[in-house]
């Protein structure tokens, strides 16, 4: 035989099994169960992968919220007196995750420190650390007679800690210091 275009559909077993047991009155029950299992099946994946996308969209606009939140705080944490050292916000950082570097650069401002260091531009940085709270306070000389005392604080506040990989977030953590 020969086709133009597109070849014609085959039939299904169960669609000619079916059609011979209605022609000798036979039960097509169990097809109808198989069909309902496979339309049950086909709805429960469709809603999965709706779903799936929908939380996609919802984490970014997550991150993106929360990237302001942690810019309040920053600037709260930041504005205590020196040699504060105030605890991180209780806020899950996995909606940070994805976000672009540039995004999370201009929203947090410019980081403490970036690794590699890089004294001019922390945009293509790897890992980005923003202290958070006040500087510690410088040490203290203090000279009586022929003895010198500096006293340094140990510690300080902690640190958010952003890593990226091909300018997205790969990781975002908090560090205390010792």
């Amino acid at each position: 035989m020969l086709y133009f275009g597109a070849r014609p559909a085959r039939h299904s077993l169960c669609a000619v099994r079916a059609l011979e047991s209605a022609a000798v009155s036979r039960s097509t029950r169990a097809l109808d169960d198989m069909f309902s299992l496979s339309a049950r099946l086909s709805v429960l994946l469709s809603t999965g992968v709706v779903a799936l996308c929908v939380s996609g969209q919802t984490m970014a606009v997550g991150g993106a919220e929360l990237l302001v939140a942690l810019k309040s705080h920053l600037v709260a944490a930041r504005s205590l007196p020196a040699g504060s050292t105030p605890a991180p916000p209780s806020r899950d950082l996995r909606p940070l995750i994805g976000l672009r570097q540039d995004e999370v650069l201009r929203t947090l401002g410019p980081p403490t420190y970036c690794e590699p260091g890089k004294p001019v531009s922390c945009n293509h940085a790897v890992s980005a650390k923003y202290e958070w709270g006040p500087r510690p306070p410088a040490p203290k000389f203090d000279t009586t007679g022929d003895t010198e005392v500096i006293t340094i604080t140990t510690g300080g506040p902690f640190f958010l800690i952003v890593d990226f990989e091909r300018g997205r977030v790969k990781a975002a953590y908090w560090q205390g210091q010792r």
